[in-house]
Order: structure tokens, then C-alpha cells, then sequence
């Protein structure tokens, strides 16, 4: 009898950028993690991309909607064909630059 978990993911911590930065998702203050897994995909509410959206860590650069909003909703989804899929959401603050 071989038992298998359940596919897990965990987006990691809310974090914030300043516009015009990138959000290096290898860097936040809670890294994703995720398990049990046959495949990874993050997928974005707004308009900005990854880098590379099938690994765990991958850069996102926010779309020009994005920055006007001022955050934008990430989602980490692990899928597994054994044991079920997971998903989990971060959200990213976009601070506005100083003007004067």
C-alpha cells in the first residue's frame, strides 16, 4: 500500500515593490513552497508577467494596470494527477513614485 499526500502550495508572504521594480519571488519575506506536485503554474490577476511561470521562484514584472491599481493578485497552483491540485494567493502592493 503506498499512500500519497495531496498536492500542496503555499504563494508566500504579501509583499511590496516600488514602481518600476520587479517582485523576485526568491527573495520575499516568506519564500513559496509547494509539494506533491506534478506541475507548477502562476497565473496573475492583472496585466504584468513572469519570467518564467512553471517555477517556483520566478520574477514578476507588473503590467502598466497593475501599477495604476496599485497591487495585483498572484496565484501559485500545484497540480498533481494522483492526489488532487492546491493553489494559494499573494497579493503584491505597487507603491507610486515620489512626485514633486
Amino acid at each position: 500500500l503506498t499512500i500519497t499526500a495531496n498536492a500542496t502550495a503555499d504563494a508566500g508572504s504579501d509583499e511590496t515593490i516600488c514602481q518600476g521594480d520587479d517582485l523576485d519571488l526568491a527573495l520575499s519575506t516568506t519564500v513559496p513552497t509547494a509539494s506533491g506536485q506534478d506541475d507548477l503554474a502562476w497565473s496573475s490577476a492583472g496585466d504584468g508577467s513572469f519570467d518564467d511561470s512553471t517555477i517556483l521562484t520566478p520574477v514578476y514584472t507588473p503590467g502598466p494596470n497593475d501599477i495604476i491599481a496599485g497591487n495585483v493578485v498572484l496565484t501559485l497552483e500545484a497540480t498533481s494527477t494522483n492526489c488532487g491540485d492546491a493553489q494559494d494567493t499573494m497579493t503584491l502592493t505597487i507603491t507610486a513614485n515620489a512626485t514633486a
